[in-house]
């Protein structure tokens, strides 16, 4: 929302025609800051309507698989909020979808490498940096509150199966070092609920809040990754 739509209205060319949200209320908020005519109740008419080209999907993970399917079968351009999708079988689906289409089909880039990728692809072509021996991944968000309410990132159900930066991560990895050929891990959470502030219940924090990888990548190289909350 704070990024997406005013960076679109700033691009020549292309005009935001309508937003659709969980409710209507939160979508028509969204329409009258940004000056967008058309507001949508359901998702579904979004996608199938004449005066829309291309669909942005920012909605929680849960959403993303059936969203960009239902797009590409309308004939339009996708571009997907990461995380792709709740797991590998929806991954897979996404994928399908977008190779037996003509439209365009594109996740939002991480952005650890948006700005560097073409030169740092060069310079591992290029041999500079030499055999990738060992990867090491450190990431320690560093916020715990072990009493803050309920997000969706904690939430399987919204979630999926991500887990926190970790395929963002994983993601920047595979593109300069290569695929992994055999993985253990080790998860742990540290409050197993949070209060919602929707239903003003406690609900299960079902996502990990810590997680250690280690891996052998194919190219012989060893990578650990330590992510935590």
């Amino acid at each position: 929302r704070g990024r997406h739509i005013p960076g679109f209205q700033e691009i020549e060319g292309v005009e935001v025609v309508a937003v659709a949200n969980r409710t209507r209320e939160s979508a028509q908020k969204v329409a009258d800051e940004f000056g967008i005519s058309g507001v949508f109740e359901d998702w579904r008419e979004l996608v199938r309507s004449d005066d829309v080209d291309a669909v942005c999907v920012g909605t929680w993970p849960y959403r993303h698989c059936s969203i960009t399917l239902e797009s590409l079968k309308a004939g339009k351009h996708i571009l997907t909020e990461a995380r792709m999708a709740m797991n590998l079988a929806e991954a897979r689906q996404m994928l399908a979808a977008s190779q037996q289409s003509d439209r365009v089909s594109m996740i939002v880039p991480a952005p650890m490498y948006l700005e560097t990728e073409a030169a740092l692809l060069a310079m591992v072509a290029d041999g500079y940096f030499g055999d990738f021996l060992e990867i090491h991944v450190d990431a320690l968000s560093g916020d715990y509150d072990p009493e803050a309410p309920l997000h969706w990132r904690q939430r399987r159900d919204l979630s999926g199966n991500n887990i926190m930066a970790m395929g963002i991560y994983n993601e920047t990895v595979r593109r300069y070092a290569g695929h992994e050929k055999a993985i253990s891990a080790h998860a742990t959470s540290f409050a197993t609920q949070r209060m919602d502030s929707e239903s003003n219940q406690r609900l299960p924090a079902d996502v990990p809040e810590s997680l250690g990888i280690l891996a052998e990548m194919e190219s012989g190289a060893t990578a650990v990754y330590h992510i935590s909350s």
